[in-house]
């Protein structure tokens, strides 16, 4: 019947015992080689097809093959037997290595390229959310494809969370969004790369709080290459982790905030994820903020940009923010800012310059400084133009002796706004002081300082910025461990860290932080103030939790199904997988008399490099710190291990649970007996005084 066009939507069903023509049809101008190929996701086509492709530049006259070669469908339409067949995966990659080892950025093999990598990231989601159900935290997975592949499966990708490492304006992005499991395939593990898996380890663990790692080891023989470097140490140290939840500020949920800014904006973002809940909103890419609606589920927006930059954003994205922020919401101005805002933040930034100043006055009584006694050190770079008030209602907090408001407030509605100039246009150069400061004027905007500051730092800190290379996350739950991960540079001989308890959610009655290299403590206490000092150039993973009662336990990395506490002798019952390395921190009074795994009494080793040497595993008093350290490899999946206190005259040893239960009913039972003999004996006394 002659060709007749059809509107050709993917997938196409064809009929069986039509002829098909694909015709594909281009300008003059347009070269159609190499073709455009079409292909079915196919279950029982991986061995190729017969078919073959002509393409014709002058309608259809002549035909001939392209770059003057076969070139197969890749794909074919088939239909399935009766009876499929199955192929084991070792057969498909025999056929793929047979039949079609081609480039795989040119046809025809880049419509099997696609594919096959689809399928792979199919499996890296399926890996991901089994993580996700086994932590119940948010992860995501990291792979490389060539961009050309990540175009053709641009939609599909999105929903893996994919991230592009070869793209490395999107890697703090994407970090600050999913936090949890990087694999990395692009990494071929050899001898020569070594350093670099070292980096992964040292620079993006601390960043990331559910870390995995996953490496494309080459050769097997390389693992005997990492015992010779700090990749060893670092396996040691994180197989006894455990992981106790995200970011504590998306965690807790304490305030939702709204970043706007650009890319550099992913920095402070990274460093808010500790204390806040935060989304970045880079202006570059959406100039509306469509799809955050009217801000509603936000407590706070944060300007990240200056006036040009802010200025990019549409009329309609300017009134929501300021609808936002009457209806009771806060808006925190970091650097100039366009005319828009000035009637949000009172005051009107001008191109007129003055002469920079110096602080004339601060309010150190107000909840943005009240880490502070004096802030000589902080200066707003932009100082140098004039400022003008213009709201009747705004309020210097932090001024120059021009006048000039540094820190300052305005009401605006039912909400405010806060002006807290950035000591430079380089969020890099930002001072660490400065994000303490940003950080209580974020908490303040959203009506929420009761517990500031949460985070600020020793002397040896005040004069860093974030280029320094002094990196640290915060994660957990609130109730649970946290866990302060940092990772600093060796310019510095001591770097000291304060937590506020309150906002942790950390008892203020007693406090114990553990470095997880040592495990030994390196902060123990009580009150608001957690302080944390560590010398410089480490690597550390410490742990800061609620001490607790004796012969609890501290710290483990595995679930802990029950813990009973006797007079005599303490049980826990805890569930593991099988050769799993066993890691329990128990706070202990008084030197163990007997620790037994199971029915099996284990060892004293001689201090916690030890623990693991001893065969079955090991024990460690810690007669300083009042600590009982355990190890061992799991034998089974649920295990119970006894503590048994030293004997005194007051109590005795009873292995059996059973029988130090019933030891104590027949202890009551005595004393109602001698209750029920002393009543008596009264009552007789009574009725002889009657006779009398």
């Amino acid at each position: 019947n002659g060709l007749q066009l059809i509107e050709f939507e993917y997938p196409y069903f064809l009929k069986a015992g039509v002829k098909y023509w694909l015709v594909i049809k281009g300008d003059s101008s347009t070269r159609v080689e190499p073709l455009v190929f079409a292909f079915h996701y196919p279950e029982l086509s991986y061995g190729g097809t017969q078919l073959k492709v002509k393409i014709t530049s002058d309608g259809g006259q002549n035909w001939y093959l392209p770059e003057n070669r076969e070139t197969d469908l890749l794909f074919g339409l088939v239909k399935a037997p009766c009876n499929p067949r199955f192929f084991t995966t070792q057969e498909l990659v025999e056929d793929i290595e047979k039949y079609h080892i081609h480039n795989a950025y040119e046809e025809p093999a880049h419509g099997l390229n696609v594919y096959l990598n689809v399928q792979i990231s199919n499996l890296q989601k399926t890996l991901v959310q089994w993580f996700e159900s086994y932590t119940g935290g948010k992860w995501f997975s990291l792979d490389f494809n060539h961009p050309s592949v990540l175009e053709e499966a641009r939609s599909l990708r999105e929903s893996f969370c994919i991230l592009k490492v070869n793209n490395s304006s999107e890697v703090g992005e994407m970090i600050t969004r999913f936090p949890g499991m990087a694999i990395i395939p692009e990494l071929d593990v050899t001898e020569e790369k070594l350093p670099r898996v070292e980096m992964y380890y040292k620079m993006i663990l601390p960043n990331c709080p559910s870390p995995f790692m996953l490496f494309n080891l080459e050769d097997i023989r390389v693992l005997e290459k990492t015992f010779k470097t700090n990749i060893s140490s670092f396996w040691n140290v994180t197989k006894l982790m455990r992981y106790f939840g995200d970011y504590y500020g998306r965690s807790a949920d304490t305030i939702r905030v709204l970043l706007i800014g650009n890319r550099d904006a992913q920095i402070l973002a990274e460093y808010f994820l500790s204390t806040t809940n935060v989304t970045l909103a880079r202006i570059d890419k959406d100039q509306n903020l469509s799809r955050f609606g009217y801000f509603e589920t936000f407590n706070v927006i944060v300007l990240a940009s200056d006036k040009y930059s802010a200025d990019q954003l549409t009329q309609d994205a300017r009134q929501r923010i300021k609808e936002f922020v009457k209806r009771g919401g806060g808006l925190v101005v970091m650097f100039n800012w366009p005319e828009w805002i000035d009637e949000i933040v009172g005051f009107k930034f001008t191109s007129e310059r003055v002469a920079p100043g110096l602080i004339s006055y601060a309010d150190l009584n107000h909840p943005i400084l009240v880490a502070y006694t004096s802030i000589d050190w902080y200066n707003a770079y932009w100082s140098a133009n004039k400022i003008i008030q213009i709201g009747e209602n705004a309020t210097f907090i932090v001024k120059d002796s021009n006048g000039q408001p540094w820190i300052s407030y305005n009401p605006y509605g039912s909400g405010v706004a806060i002006l807290c100039g950035a000591p430079s246009d380089n969020i890099n150069e930002f001072k660490y002081d400065y994000l303490t400061i940003l950080t209580n004027a974020i908490f303040y905007a959203a009506k929420k300082d009761n517990t500031l500051p949460a985070v600020w730092y020793g002397d040896s800190l005040k004069e860093k910025s974030l280029s320094d290379y002094i990196e640290y996350t915060i994660s957990g739950k609130p109730g649970g461990p946290l866990l302060l991960w940092l990772t600093t540079n060796n310019n510095e001989t001591r770097i000291e860290i304060n937590l506020n308890a309150n906002f942790f959610n950390i008892d203020t009655d007693g406090w114990v932080a553990l470095d997880a290299v040592s495990w030994l403590p390196v902060g123990m206490g009580n009150g608001t103030e957690i302080c944390i000092k560590v010398q410089s150039g480490t690597w550390l993973p410490i742990y800061i939790m609620n001490d607790t009662q004796d012969f609890h336990i501290l710290y483990s990395n595995l679930l802990i199904k029950a813990q009973k506490i006797y007079p005599n002798q303490a049980l826990y019952e805890i569930c593991s997988d099988l050769e799993q390395d066993v890691w329990l921190i128990v706070r202990s009074t008084v030197v163990p008399r007997e620790i037994r795994v199971e029915a099996n009494p284990i060892r004293s080793a001689s201090g916690l490099s030890t623990l693991y040497k001893l065969g079955e595993g090991s024990y460690f008093y810690d007669e300083k710190n009042r600590l009982t350290y355990i190890g061992f490899i799991a034998k089974e999946k649920d295990t119970t291990v006894r503590i048994i206190r030293e004997e005194t005259r007051s109590a005795f040893y009873m292995v059996d649970e059973n029988k130090q239960l019933i030891y104590a009913l027949l202890v009551l039972s005595l004393v109602l007996v001698e209750l029920y003999v002393l009543n008596r004996a009264k009552s007789r006394v009574g009725g002889i005084k009657e006779k009398m």
